[in-house]
Order: C-alpha cells, then sequence, then structure tokens
C-alpha cells in the first residue's frame, strides 16, 4: 500500500507540473502572438497625433490597424527643406519624392504641400509610407505570398503606364525594394486590382476607393497642363513647318520682283510699250506677294499667340512641379 501511495503521489506531481508547464507555454505563445500589440500599446501611450496627422488617417479611411501602424512610425509634415533632410539622396530627376518610410519603424515623413490645386497629393503619400510599415511587419510566408500576388497582378493586369513606368523607375532606384514599393504603389493608384489583392488592402482601408481617387485628382491637375503643353507644342511645330514653307517661297519671290521693278523704272524712259505690257503682270505678282506676306504675318501672329498661352500653362506647372520637384521650362 506504501507503495501504490507513493506511486499515486509522483503521478499526481508531474501531472500538476505538466499542467504549470502548458499553461506557461500558452502564455508565453499568447505573449509571442501578441508581442506587437503589447509593443504597440506600450509606444503609443503617450502618442497624441497633430489634428493634421489624424486628419490624413481619417481621409484615407484608414483601418484601426494601419492607423496604429502610421502612429507607430510618427509621421510628420515637413516643409521642403526640412523634408530634403529626412529624405535625402534621392534623384529628383528620375522620380518625384513626397515622403520617404525610415525601417525599422523609424519615422514617416511626407511633404508638406499647401497648394489647394495638388489637394490629395498628402493623403496618397500617407497611405504610400503607411503601407511601407506594414509590408515591414509581414512574416516570411505572409510576405512571400503577398509579392507572388503582386507580381501576378503585375504582370497580368497592369496596364496604366504611368504606374508601369513608376515601378520601372524603382526596378532601377531600388532594386532591392520592388515589391515592397509595389505594395504601396498598387493599394493607393489602382482603382481596379484581382480579388486576392482587394482581400488583402481590405485590412487597411475600409474604402481603398477614396485612396485612389486622391491620387487621379492631383494626378489630373498634373497631367492636363502636362497634355496642354503637348498639345500647344505640337501647334506651334505644325505652325512653324508653314512659316518656314512659305518664306522660303516669299524670299525669292520678293528678289524677283524687285529685279521686275528695277527693269520697268528702266522701262519706264526706255520703252514705254514694254513698260505698259508688263506693268499689269507685275501689279499681279505685287497682289499675290502681299496676300502671302498677309498670311505669313497671321501665321506668325498665331505662333506668338500660342506661345504666349503655352508658356502661361508651363509656368503654372512649373510653380506645381516645384512643389513636388519638377523642370518644366519655357520656350522662347
Amino acid at each position: 500500500m506504501k507503495n501504490n501511495k507513493i506511486l499515486s503521489f509522483k503521478l499526481e506531481s508531474v501531472v500538476g507540473l505538466l499542467v504549470v508547464l502548458l499553461m506557461a507555454g500558452s502564455i508565453l505563445f499568447i505573449l509571442f502572438l501578441e508581442r506587437f500589440t503589447l509593443y504597440d500599446d506600450i509606444k503609443l501611450l503617450n502618442y497624441r497625433p497633430s489634428t493634421q496627422i489624424s486628419r490624413l488617417a481619417s481621409l484615407d479611411t484608414m483601418t484601426n490597424y494601419a492607423r496604429t501602424i502610421f502612429y507607430i512610425n510618427n509621421p510628420q509634415l515637413l516643409s521642403q527643406s526640412l523634408f530634403a533632410k529626412q529624405c535625402p539622396n534621392v534623384d529628383v530627376k528620375q522620380m518625384a519624392v513626397l515622403g520617404c518610410y525610415h525601417g525599422n519603424e523609424g519615422g514617416i515623413y511626407l511633404l508638406s504641400v499647401t497648394d489647394p490645386k495638388l489637394y490629395g497629393l498628402e493623403q496618397v503619400t500617407a497611405a504610400h509610407e503607411m503601407l511601407h510599415g506594414i509590408y515591414s511587419r509581414l512574416s516570411t510566408s505572409a510576405r512571400n505570398n503577398l509579392d507572388v500576388m503582386l507580381e501576378n497582378y503585375y504582370l497580368h493586369g497592369l496596364t496604366n503606364p504611368r504606374i508601369k513606368q513608376e515601378i520601372a523607375l524603382y526596378k532601377k532606384t531600388e532594386p532591392g525594394a520592388v515589391f515592397n514599393e509595389m505594395n504601396s504603389t498598387f493599394g493607393t493608384e489602382c482603382p481596379v486590382l484581382p480579388a486576392d489583392l482587394n482581400a488583402y488592402y481590405k485590412q487597411f482601408f475600409t474604402n481603398r476607393q477614396v485612396v485612389v481617387s486622391f491620387d487621379e485628382r492631383y494626378q489630373g491637375v498634373l497631367s492636363s497642363r502636362q497634355t496642354l503643353i503637348t498639345n500647344y507644342d505640337n501647334q506651334l511645330k505644325t505652325l512653324n513647318s508653314q512659316i518656314t514653307k512659305l518664306e522660303n517661297t516669299v524670299t525669292p519671290e520678293k528678289y524677283n520682283l524687285n529685279k521686275l521693278y528695277i527693269n520697268l523704272q528702266h522701262m519706264q524712259t526706255t520703252n514705254s510699250y514694254s513698260y505698259n505690257k508688263q506693268v499689269p503682270g507685275y501689279n499681279q505678282q505685287v497682289y499675290v506677294i502681299n496676300n502671302q506676306i498677309r498670311q505669313l504675318q497671321s501665321l506668325i501672329n498665331q505662333y506668338n499667340q500660342i506661345v504666349i498661352v503655352r508658356n502661361k500653362v508651363a509656368n503654372q506647372l512649373d510653380g506645381l512641379e516645384k512643389q513636388i520637384t519638377g523642370n518644366y521650362q519655357v520656350v522662347n
């Protein structure tokens, strides 16, 4: 009986120990799963976003999780000079940089743009950089799965030439972060996405189309002026060709008419019959050349007027582009 009692005691002790270990393991596992939540709660304990930053998160329809990631990175709207210090070493000739994300949740910095014509730019940039923060937290398997979805859309679904050009620039300037940039770009700039990507982005935006509309709004302001400039340049090219062709016709005709005029002056005193016979032909040539000259002057006036309007639009675009780094020039 004593042996049985001792054995019973030992079994109960082992079972108790296993229960304790299992409970401890469960707690540790839960802590592991919730490690980001605890970390976020501690980091945001005393954080209060500015009115501007909170408004950006609301306008972008960020979910609670997306808003947390956004705030964890202490997002800041900065003037051009301060922004350049936080986001240096950028080839502005290739790409207008409007925001940057510092790895390991080192911060999100956004270029402050107050021009109402560029409304929407800050919102899109905020969402773009927030998605970088999301991407950095993905597990290896989740990131691999997302990369497959992004590449599949890029290869088989993406049709927008401007976005294709953006990705091509990322491949050149940030070859090691192309999928990361695809994630941010597709999520904020592509209105139509495959079902799998739509489901993925629903975790971060309650209405992603709102963000896309911000992108379309400010891009439309820029592209409409770019289109106008292109159209004006095409008109100037056509007019310049017409002017050159007409000048090449008028110049030798004027030279020949001047020679005929000198001959007529000589005939007037030496051969009145020949003079009177050739005067009507001379007058007809004068009439034709004067019409050509008037046509030429009309074309030149049209050219000059279009240059004035074209340069006005170019100056507007230059002012907008300078707020986000641009290089449009007027023509003389």
